[in-house]
């Protein structure tokens, strides 16, 4: 622009307007600036300043983008307590974003996708499966408690008819203080499936997983994918119930209700026999045959699949949604968790149940008798 240029009513800009001299705006009205996610940056240049939807702060660029203010506004939304949950879907694969917004209906925040998307639609990287990968807005800085259960494992029929239970899945709890706009990436184990067949085993349990939201830097790939620093809290999954007639009182392995001891986040191990699948830990899935192995988190927290190559005897349980591992023949498929179970071998327990894990405060575990996972945030 050139001179002096008055402009009485809005003023939409779209393209770069240059001004040698200065920009005065008046009146008792509004400036509306860019605003974009973190991805959506511009390019560098000095002076430039914007509101990010990810941090949900102005932020200005010097050398680098800096907030504007280091203090935060007012609460994003009204927040106490909220039970993200499986939104009522069963099996290997997650709920849609639009199963959960359903599912969370009489929550403000739902419909807002700066503040409640699945990972994938928000500036961050896509997965070949995006199914059941929240994404959460933290309203408020303060104190959170947050509660991860892990989902049971899948029950087997005996071949006298008997139903043997899968094993339980385990809650690990912890307190958090986190900041107003942090992302939470959050997964809620679903049960591992029940065998259909009179011999066929169950299949292990998914973990509930609630990470860093901002951990992807691709579509296949965690950002320290093996590092704890990503985890907030992690609830395994039972392990799935041997199928077979001729063990006494076999039961699915319940999920590790303990962090005494627990570094491994590695997959649980398959059946050497007959490659039933061991659950999906954090740091790689699960081990098995015929991807009956529980899916890593960075690859999608699939469960697994189930063998039906055998005869229909053996038809078992897949596993569940959050990395549980899914049957082969009568042996069962190892739960997920920071850990993976195993699959284990014809023993009692059946397959093994995935650990737990929490890098909060004031933390505490325990088994529990919900068929599948869930996280609970509360502020405290």
């Amino acid at each position: 622009m050139t001179n002096n240029t008055t402009f009485s009513g809005n003023v939409s800009i779209g393209t770069d307007v240059v001004s040698s001299q200065k920009l005065k705006i008046g009146g008792t009205g509004c400036m509306i600036i860019p605003k974009g996610t973190t991805p959506q940056r511009p390019t560098a240049v000095t002076g430039k300043i914007r509101f990010n939807t990810t941090t949900h702060k102005f932020e200005g660029r010097i050398s680098d983008w800096h907030p504007i203010s280091d203090e935060d506004g007012p609460p994003l939304y009204s927040f106490s307590s909220h039970t993200f949950t499986n939104a009522g879907v069963t099996g290997r694969t997650g709920p849609t974003i639009a199963q959960l917004r359903s599912a969370y209906a009489s929550e403000s925040w739902e419909q807002d996708t700066d503040l409640f998307n699945e990972l994938g639609q928000n500036g961050g990287a896509g997965f070949t499966n995006t199914n059941g990968m929240q994404l959460w807005t933290i309203p408020e800085t303060g104190t959170y408690r947050i509660r991860a259960s892990g989902a049971k494992g899948g029950d087997a029929d005996k071949q006298n008819g008997t139903t043997r239970p899968g094993g339980q899945g385990a809650y690990a709890q912890g307190d958090f203080t986190l900041t107003q706009g942090r992302k939470l990436h959050i997964i809620v184990g679903q049960a591992g499936g029940t065998s259909t067949g009179s011999a066929g085993g169950g299949g292990g349990g998914g973990a509930s997983w609630v990470l860093e939201g901002t951990h992807i830097v691709s579509s296949t790939n965690l950002q320290l994918a093996s590092a704890s620093s990503n985890v907030f809290v992690v609830g395994g999954g039972g392990g799935g119930c041997h199928g077979i007639n001729n063990i006494a009182n076999v039961t699915g392995g319940n999920a590790v209700a303990s962090q005494a001891s627990v570094n491994a986040t590695s997959g649980g191990a398959k059946n050497s026999s007959y490659n039933a699948g061991g659950g999906a830990g954090l740091a790689n899935s699960g081990a098995g045959g015929d991807q009956s192995f529980g899916t890593a988190v960075y690859l999608g927290a699939l469960g697994g699949l189930r063998e039906n190559g055998y005869n229909s005897t053996y038809d078992g349980g897949e596993g569940g949604y959050g990395g549980g591992g899914a049957n082969t023949a009568h042996i069962a498929g190892g739960g997920a968790g920071y850990g993976g179970g195993d699959s284990n071998s014809l023993t009692v327990p059946g397959a093994l149940g995935g650990t737990c894990r929490s890098n909060g405060n004031s933390e505490s575990f325990a088994n529990h008798s919900n068929t599948h996972g869930s996280v609970i945030i509360t502020k405290l």
